[in-house]
């Protein structure tokens, strides 16, 4: 353990992160301080009470270094590192980095959302008066600036999701969670301590300039190597460095890394050949002794490999050209084998990483495939359905037609309930069909009015319309996307049908409305229908799924899977809002059209 401590600056919105990721961590001579929001407001000069702030920090214990992390808002003001020196900063595109990978950030960012962490988020009130804002100030100023307001919950605080719904329902914008945790964010400290370490060492062995040439020529050595166990690699690349590392500083003949336990060495490797013979794996493994850190023979010596107090392998150095010196190099193996350590547990968990992350990869390529499949044998069976079912049918009109007077009230009674299967089941063929062509069709997206689809499907729906006595709501000014316009009718059709179908007691009034959303158009179909509770918002998108029986309503269950398809192919997103006796809303995005007005 080094004798120096580490003093960790973070922005004070994430003070409670860092501890939580140190103690994940087990880095006991880290302690956190904290540099001043600034968020949304840059500034090329320091204010009074930053500068108060970070005055406080030179006064620290001369045993401890300032490592500053993040430094993406106050870093940017003249000056501010005269306050911190000398330090390291480890600096990030974006504070939100901490959490979430700098692409999903971007992207994010670009599709118009704010993004919020749970610390943030205690001050918003504060932050908001802060800013002169007032609720209707505030509401018109994000409205126009902000499609949504993403919280990255880092799960510290259990009060954090219930402040966030009251921030979102202040400003009256839509709201998403994602559940991020602190795993990206213990990496960032990870290397930062790594890289923190690897200074406190450098520095240690350029103060030790009394020391003999030799000895000091291979601590030069040794930074030189050491400066590439930094960088996140895979577990074999990093035994492959350690033996460089001590087979260049001690010149022995042979260097031997056995990882893994006394009985099971998991991984073995050696300069002398690529893999040691597992007998000579295990006859390194018990050259220690149990709770020993070392070990001296004639030639050479051994040293345990440990990492937060567990022990994973140890590093044997044979032959060495000076046997004498055996003590001095077992002293400078120590000084550095908590680094590599360190480098062959941060290897094992980019190695899992990138496990998690190609078997993540293959099973949303395994889902294509498999949704893929399910179109296809949805298409083939219900085309294949429709011949036999056409027969079926025909020959039971046959029989009803030649044969009425040869049949009684009971026969002719199943005959009609066989004429009524079949129909219900080439309803169900129809909308497979439907579900299956709509993610098959090539679709050409063209600039589309949805004035001119509602309008189409009004008038396909003019007898449900005059026979519910619904009355249709259409804003006059509706905009262009980019669609297809077969798709988009059947889409409304469908959203359009089934407010009519799912209606109380009073007539049916459905209101269509759209409202811009950075490079998207959000649409809705709002109803006085039925309703539904909001458990079930997600499951009625799935195929075949009911809230009602055929015998309340008819119908597959097929349509809003449709629906889905069809705003997913489109590039955009549908979701329901309800509660039972009130009515229903569907939203959906589409891309914007031409900007052009129409002639």
């Amino acid at each position: 353990m080094m004798a120096r401590g580490l003093r960790l600056l973070v922005c004070h919105h994430y003070v409670r992160e860092v501890g939580t990721a140190l103690q994940a961590l087990g880095y006991g001579d880290v302690r956190v301080g904290t540099y001043p929001a600034r968020c949304l407001q840059p500034s090329a000069t320091l204010t009074e009470r930053e500068r108060t702030l970070l005055e406080g920090h030179p006064n620290r214990p001369e045993d401890e270094d300032l490592v500053v992390l993040g430094f993406c808002c106050i870093g940017r003001a003249a000056g501010v590192l005269d306050f911190l020196h000398p330090t390291r900063v480890h600096g990030l595109e974006s504070c939100f980095s901490l959490f979430i990978n700098s692409r999903c950030v971007r992207r994010l960012q670009a599709e118009g959302a704010y993004i919020l962490t749970p610390g943030w988020l205690e001050e918003w009130r504060a932050r908001l008066d802060g800013w002169g804002f007032d609720r209707a100030t505030a509401r018109e100023f994000f409205r126009e600036s902000v499609s949504r307001f993403v919280l990255l919950d880092t799960g510290v605080s259990d009060a954090t999701r219930q402040e966030f719904e009251r921030f979102t329902d202040f400003l009256g914008r839509p709201g998403e969670t994602i559940d991020v945790g602190v795993e990206i964010l213990e990496h960032h400290i990870r290397a930062a301590v790594l890289d923190w370490r690897t200074d406190v060492f450098e520095r240690e062995l350029r103060s030790s300039v009394g020391r003999t040439d030799a000895r000091l020529a291979e601590h030069a050595m040794a930074l030189d190597l050491l400066a590439n166990l930094t960088r996140t690699m895979g577990e074999e690349e990093a035994a492959d460095r350690i033996l460089e590392i001590f087979s260049m500083l001690t010149g022995a003949g042979r260097v031997d890394l056995v990882l893994g336990t006394e009985d099971t060495p998991t991984f073995h490797r050696s300069t002398s050949q690529e893999h040691l013979a597992h007998a000579d794996a295990i006859e390194c493994t018990r050259l220690l002794r149990p709770g020993d850190s070392h070990a001296l023979f004639p030639d050479g010596f051994a040293v345990r490999v440990r990492f937060r107090g567990l022990d994973l392998g140890v590093l044997v150095v044979r032959t060495l050209p000076v046997p004498e010196r055996s003590t001095d190099y077992v002293n400078l193996a120590l000084s550095i084998i908590n680094l590599c350590a360190l480098a062959i547990s941060n290897a094992r968990t980019e190695t899992a990483r990138r496990r998690a992350e190609q078997e993540l990869m293959s099973k949303a390529r395994e889902l294509e495939r498999s949704n893929a499949d399910l179109t296809q044998f949805a298409y083939v069976v219900s085309h294949d359905l429709k011949e036999p079912l056409r027969t079926v049918a025909g020959f039971l009109h046959v029989l009803l037609r030649k044969h009425a007077d040869q049949l009684d009230d009971g026969v002719r009674g199943y005959v009609l309930q066989a004429l009524s299967g079949t129909q219900r089941m080439e309803l169900f063929i129809h909308d497979l069909l439907r579900y299956s062509r709509a993610g098959t069709r090539a679709v050409t997206l063209v600039p589309v009015d949805v004035k001119e689809v509602l309008a189409t499907v009004i008038e396909s729906l003019h007898v449900a319309i005059e026979e519910s006595g619904a009355v249709v709501e259409i804003p006059e000014d509706l905009p262009l996307v980019f669609g297809h316009v077969g798709l988009l009718e059947q889409l409304f059709q469908n959203l359009m049908s089934n407010a009519i179908k799912f209606r109380s007691k009073e007539p049916p009034r459905l209101k269509i409305a759209a409202k811009a959303a950075n490079a998207e158009w959000e649409l809705s179909i709002s109803d006085n229908g039925v309703g539904f509770a909001m458990e079930d918002a997600e499951r009625i998108f799935g195929l075949f799924q009911r809230l009602h029986t055929s015998r309340e309503y008819e119908g597959t269950g097929i349509g809003l899977a449709v629906c889905r398809r069809i705003v997913e192919r489109h590039g955009g997103r549908i979701w329901a809002e309800s509660e039972p006796g009130k009515g229903s809303t569907f939203r959906f995005t589409l891309m914007r059209g031409s900007q052009l007005k129409r002639s």
